[in-house]
């Protein structure tokens, strides 16, 4: 069993919500990721907004942003790995597209939740500078070929 957990553009509005309301440790998952998500409004209002019609393209742009994306994804991915858990479910293997590396490592037991998304809101904001300020949308990733002991 192996569990490969999404990178950045696996985002929706609304992403996971019955698993948030019906499985505590899921909302706990998503209370705690709140908390490390310093913004002006909480990471659940981006995920979980009251959407109108009318507000929909907007909202959901705000999701694609990388300084709000991928501490969305690896809140929700992390809370999915909790109730999968609960069931019995466990993988013998965790890999990561992408940014889903990140969460891969947490489901593994590599780093702890506060490490995934202390990491992720940093991350997040720093792929989102990265593009320059006409659009701050997107992120960039980078390959570093060095030894790993420089």
């Amino acid at each position: 069993m192996a569990f490969l957990f999404p990178g950045q553009g696996s985002q929706y509005l609304q992403m996971g919500r019955d698993w948030v309301a019906w499985f505590p440790e899921a909302l706990a998952t998503l209370e705690m990721a709140n908390r490390h998500y310093r913004d002006s409004s909480a990471l659940t209002d981006h995920i979980y907004p009251r959407v109108s019609d009318e507000q929909r393209e907007t909202l959901e742009t705000a999701l694609r942003n990388t300084a709000v994306a991928q501490p969305a994804i690896g809140a929700v991915s992390i809370a999915m790995d909790k109730v999968l858990r609960r069931f019995g479910v466990v993988p013998e293997f965790t890999c990561g597209h992408s940014y889903g590396e990140l969460t891969a490592f947490a489901s593994a037991g590599w780093i702890d939740e506060k490490t995934l998304f202390d990491l992720s809101v940093m991350s997040g904001k720093l792929m989102a500078a990265s593009d320059g300020p006409e659009d701050t949308s997107r992120g960039t990733m980078t390959a570093v070929k060095e030894p790993l002991d420089k």
